[in-house]
């Protein structure tokens, strides 16, 4: 209901928001498990740098503004293929 009024009666390529249902109770389906997934392992693997929760922050938030997600999974939501 809510992306009618948003989008209107305009084409779906000219749609400004997109809803994209992922399937409930799968997380290897869902994208951002796999963004999770690589930020931990990026965590794990400079565990000896994390003195602090402020240098935590800074690695996460430094790996995040760098990161790209490569994942078969996107495939799987026609907006990312």
């Amino acid at each position: 209901k809510y992306l009618h009024q948003v989008n209107g009666n305009k084409p779906e390529q000219e749609w400004p928001i997109y809803c994209i249902k992922l399937a409930p109770y799968a997380p290897e389906q869902n994208p951002i498990e796999a963004v999770w997934l690589q930020v931990k392992n990026f965590l794990r693997k400079v565990w000896h740098l994390l003195k602090t929760f402020k240098i935590t922050k800074y690695l996460f938030e430094l790996f995040l503004g760098y990161f790209v997600l490569h994942s078969s999974h996107l495939t799987m939501y026609g907006i990312f293929s």
